[in-house]
């Protein structure tokens, strides 16, 4: 059986106040991430998941709630332009 797990950056980001998690693939073609990865906050783990929903879980367990009840996402992820716009 093949491992369909793949590798994702898990961070968390306070916005107003409000605690959220956020999981970003690592893609391994070449350099090309790079901009990307200078872009998510420097305050971040390395995990392998089978889906980018469930390392997002892991970083809720982590960062925000133990039990992993609840999720909170925020509408704009925090590499996007809306996101800095928001927080400004």
């Amino acid at each position: 059986m093949q491992n369909t797990s793949k590798p994702f950056y898990i961070f968390p980001y306070i916005v107003n106040g409000v605690k959220y998690v956020e999981a970003y693939p690592i893609h391994n073609e070449g350099n090309n991430d790079m901009p990307y990865i200078e872009s998510i906050p420097s305050y971040r783990l390395l995990t392998i998941k089978p889906s980018r929903n469930q390392a997002r879980k892991l970083a809720y367990k982590l960062w925000v709630h133990p039990t992993g009840k609840g999720f909170n996402r925020f509408p704009h992820s925090p590499t996007s332009t809306n996101f800095h716009m928001c927080n400004s």
